[in-house]
């Protein structure tokens, strides 16, 4: 094991900064260390800026910064070291960086080969149909074919545009790394690192310790360095200790994953999940997730614009946590199942629940498409992120074959029933199922006792944020339902579960 000693940072120049002011950075000059702020994040996540759809940057050459080599994906950590700081570009948005830490996950290749089976022209009945490219997600990667990946410690140029501060983000630590211990003694792996900010002269500041030494070639002058506070938080989101950056080890970096404040929760509890289902083998971890991060255009008029998606974890034989299977891919990127983090969250909770009760063959829990947009042909209520399609619940087997209808010979009511209780429960919205017979016992009243066990609410107020199964044309072989991010329940259940 090694402590978290030694390398110092001096973080990010001027020219990422507020320009122009001098009431970002504290100038201030005592012997000694003491609290102050600035509003100067210590380094910086990639982002796009007049990028279109693509989910890279172009990282320019820092020799000359017309020449691109190379692409940077969205969700890397970068910053300035100090021997950049006075290098120019032709352009004056651009700022020397160094790269601290890559997304090195298989988006990029998932997005090139995603594909749809339908027609270039939707209106024209006589066309063949055959596979197309997902635009909405092909447009993404292109051009990288031409570029290569950087890596961590490369130097070049990026438009400072694209570039969202440390503030915004919760910086998770990769289990897998060298067994790291914070200053007091912690293990880093698995942590949280989260930037400590506080309200000051009425604007959210880093919270800073700003040391100052004597000069030892100039006993009259000072000389001083701004060392950032981290929050060391726990997988029970527990603050553990505080530490500052210059106890954080460059080393450390590679193995850091920027995830969005607002996701934060949603991920944590993926991730805890993950562990609790670590007897399905290869079941992608920390840095194999791959995620789409959130923007405000790549979506469609009639999609939710402003969603990040995370795809739902399978391994290479597209089987998912808690006896779970994906059925019939769009494509072997599997791009058929991003969802949102807070919907894949809250599913996971369901899925555990029901392999906990239901044990018996036929209750593998066959999922298919998630997010769809419209113009990939096959669903019209697909492109927000929050819904999932499930063949239905089998008598006696988990083979991987569709074709099974209500009422057909293999179908299982009482298995169906069992696990839309979870999603009633649950707050899911939008629960079709062509199953008359099925729907009738929840509107009768019948399931009362089952929805209601361990509440000590009466049916009216268990059902005020909660939605019964109705039939829909089109679900006669298989179950539709939505769990809406946006709806208190649904965080609810993807925090504490059922």
């Amino acid at each position: 094991m090694k402590n978290l000693l030694g390398v110092l940072i001096v973080l990010i120049c001027t020219n990422l900064s507020a320009e122009g002011d001098e009431s970002c950075e504290p100038t201030f000059k005592r012997e000694g260390c003491n609290l102050a702020h600035s509003c100067i994040a210590p380094f910086y996540v990639s982002d796009t800026y007049l990028q279109g759809l693509r989910m890279y940057e172009n990282f320019r050459n820092l020799d000359d910064d017309r020449v691109v080599e190379r692409y940077i994906p969205k969700g890397s950590i970068v910053y300035t070291p100090p021997e950049l700081m006075e290098l120019e570009a032709t352009n004056d948005y651009r700022v020397p960086v160094e790269v601290l830490s890559v997304d090195n996950s298989d988006l990029a290749e998932s997005l090139r080969v995603s594909r749809y089976w339908g027609r270039l022209n939707q209106d024209n009945p006589n066309e063949a149909r055959r596979w197309i490219g997902k635009g909405e997600f092909t447009s993404m990667v292109d051009g990288i074919r031409n570029l290569q990946r950087v890596e961590a410690q490369e130097r070049g140029f990026l438009d400072r545009r694209s570039l969202k501060p440390a503030g915004n983000y919760t910086f998770f630590v990769s289990e897998d790394i060298q067994m790291y211990r914070t200053p007091k003694g912690n293990l880093l792996n698995g942590m949280k690192l989260r930037l400590k900010t506080a309200i000051h002269e009425g604007r959210e500041k880093y919270l800073i310790n700003r040391c100052c030494m004597i000069n030892e070639r100039d006993p009259e002058e000072l000389l001083c360095h701004n060392f950032y506070m981290f929050d060391v938080i726990n997988q029970e989101n527990q603050v553990v200790e505080v530490m500052i950056n210059h106890n954080l080890e460059c080393t450390v970096f590679p193995h850091l994953r920027a995830i969005p404040k607002e996701d934060e929760d949603a991920f944590q509890n993926i991730l805890n999940m993950l562990d609790s289902a670590a007897s399905v083998p290869n079941l992608p971890g920390l840095q194999e997730l791959e995620i789409i991060p959130r923007m405000s255009d790549y979506l469609g008029p009639d999609e939710s614009a402003n969603t990040e998606l995370l795809k739902f974890p399978i391994n290479e034989n597209d089987q998912g946590p808690f006896n779970s299977f994906h059925y019939s891919p769009d494509d072997k990127g599997d791009s058929d199942v991003f969802v949102n983090p807070t919907t894949a969250c809250a599913y996971m909770q369901i899925l555990e629940e029901f392999s906990k009760r239901c044990t018996a063959p036929g209750c593998m829990s066959q999922f298919g498409n998630m997010y769809h947009t419209q113009s990939w042909q096959v669903h019209s209520t697909h492109g927000s992120g929050y819904c999932i399609d499930m063949r239905f619940f089998r008598k006696s087997d988990d083979a991987n074959t569709g074709g099974l209808y209500v009422n057909g010979a293999r179908y299982d009511r009482e298995k169906n029933k069992m696990f839309i209780d979870l999603l009633v429960k649950a707050g899911a919205e939008n629960i079709y199922i062509n199953d008359n017979s099925l729907i009738s016992d929840y509107t009768s009243g019948n399931r009362n006792t089952t929805l209601l066990d361990g509440s000590s609410e009466n049916i009216e107020q268990f059902m005020q944020n909660r939605n019964f199964p109705e039939s829909y044309p089109g679900h006669d072989n298989h179950l539709h339902f939505c769990l809406n991010p946006e709806k208190d329940i649904i965080n609810q259940t993807c925090q504490n579960g059922l």
